[in-house]
């Protein structure tokens, strides 16, 4: 019936391809210092991986826009047959770029890409069709993949910067499962996190600070003796609730609902499997 009304009304169909402009990353734009736009996914490991890439050049900025409104944007621009974490991700980049906040014209976003069969592999393609859909399709998507599927000419996973990052994933591994393993049990309120912003400055430090006192290995006995030293109730034992499935989900507090603070509020000790 509504194709008929169509015709009857002379009015036809013009389709348009559905593809979208790739825009490269130049080394002009690495130089003149483009911001470049990182989604959120764990805070507890993005705090640590943020000024690492700041110190090898790169002006990024991890997104603390992991609210209901960033959610909202994705859902405007990802078809709803992607999966929750897609919409998240491009409601984030979608929402930073469109708020004004930023000059697009200096403006670039990165996103990881593996090339495996998950949906997330195509999160780069998602954001590019998104920001084309946005009219801004001149804003460059870095891919950050370590097989060459893309490459950009003002970007380079160098060895450096990629054993600095796997050493920050594994500080906020170990934070993430000292911090997670006593805040239920501290005796005086809000201490863990106290001890954890505290060696979190002292992590940053060893890994951007080529002068820094603190070497990797001093600074992964100090966490631990750090945190195995804190105040807790040693007679109290809660049950522990493991948190497990897809990956942003279970890591991006906004993505699960704020599952950990909820298991932790209804008197549960969560555990959450590695990065």
């Amino acid at each position: 019936a509504a194709m008929n009304q169509r015709q009857a009304r002379g009015i036809r169909p013009q389709p348009k391809p559905a593809a979208y402009h790739r825009s490269e990353f130049t080394k002009d734009m690495y130089l003149s210092g483009y911001t470049i736009l990182a989604p959120q996914m764990s805070p507890i490991h993005f705090d640590l991986l943020e000024p690492i890439f700041k110190k090898y050049g790169y002006h990024i900025e991890v997104l603390a826009n992991d609210n209901r409104a960033a959610i909202d944007m994705g859902l405007k621009f990802v078809n709803n047959d992607a999966c929750f974490p897609s919409i998240t991700v491009v409601g984030q980049i979608m929402d930073a770029v469109l708020s004004g906040k930023y000059d697009t014209d200096k403006l670039a976003v990165m996103m990881t890409q593996t090339g495996g069969c998950c949906r997330a592999s195509n999160y780069v393609g998602f954001i590019r069709r998104a920001l084309d859909k946005a009219g801004l399709s001149h804003i460059p998507v870095i891919s950050l993949n370590a097989n060459g599927m893309e490459t950009n000419e003002g970007f380079k996973l160098s060895p450096g910067l990629l054993l600095t990052a796997l050493r920050g994933v594994v500080y906020g591994d170990l934070f993430m499962r000292c911090l997670y393993r006593v805040r239920p049990y501290e005796k005086e309120k809000g201490s863990a996190n106290a001890l954890h912003r505290k060696w979190l400055e002292i992590a940053i430090d060893s890994l951007v600070n080529s002068k820094s006192k603190w070497s990797y290995k001093a600074v992964s006995s100090g966490i631990v003796e750090a945190f195995d030293n804190l105040p807790i109730d040693e007679a109290l034992r809660k049950p522990r609730v493991g948190v497990v499935g897809e990956i942003l989900v279970k890591y991006m507090p906004l993505a699960n609902n704020h599952l950990v603070d909820l298991l932790e509020a209804e008197g549960a000790e969560a555990v959450v499997p590695d990065l």
